[in-house]
């Protein structure tokens, strides 16, 4: 069943689009169609990509970071990161749509608690109302611009690789 829905996603793309507005596009556009198809963001959580559906979408994300100067390891790893990101927040998103019921009363039950520090209440009250197309807009923005930063085009993944370890490392 995921396989044949999965079939009639095609990803529009845009010449002008830069690598993060692209990526940003297309997780954005992959957000859209899970949400709309119920049961299909755990179908491809299991395995991505599965089957010929979903390895022709990562083909033709592979092929264009290719074109914008990645190498294809570098371009196979973050289509892998932009498009599991992506399925995990949505199954994440529709999980709590379909399981918590008064969830928005939940949260500005929790919002409007008493807090002991001042700085935190304060803050909090000052963030704005932010849906959940907004917040996964966000979350996948701020990703990409991170995914994008890490790994140069033309920079081999082997080098991106050792160079994370190293920072994880303190060094």
């Amino acid at each position: 069943m995921g396989e044949n829905i999965l079939g009639d996603l095609v990803l529009h793309h845009d010449p002008h689009h830069t690598v993060e507005r692209h990526l940003l596009s297309c997780g954005l556009q992959l957000r859209a169609f899970v949400l709309d198809h119920p049961g299909l963001g755990t179908y491809m959580q299991i395995l991505f990509p599965r089957g010929d559906a979903g390895r022709r979408l990562m083909v033709d994300e592979i092929v264009a970071l290719c074109r914008a100067g990645y190498n294809p390891d570098v371009a196979v790893s973050v289509a892998s990161v932009v498009a599991g990101s992506t399925i995990n927040t949505t199954v994440a998103e529709e999980t709590q749509r379909l399981r918590v019921e008064g969830l928005d009363e939940r949260r500005r039950a929790v919002s409007e608690q008493p807090d002991t520090d001042d700085r935190p209440a304060e803050a909090h009250r000052e963030l704005p109302a932010v849906d959940a197309g907004e917040f996964s807009k966000l979350v996948l923005a701020t990703t990409i611009r991170g995914l994008v930063a890490v790994p140069p085009p033309g920079r081999p993944l082997k080098e991106v690789v050792a160079d994370l370890a190293a920072t994880g490392l303190g060094k």
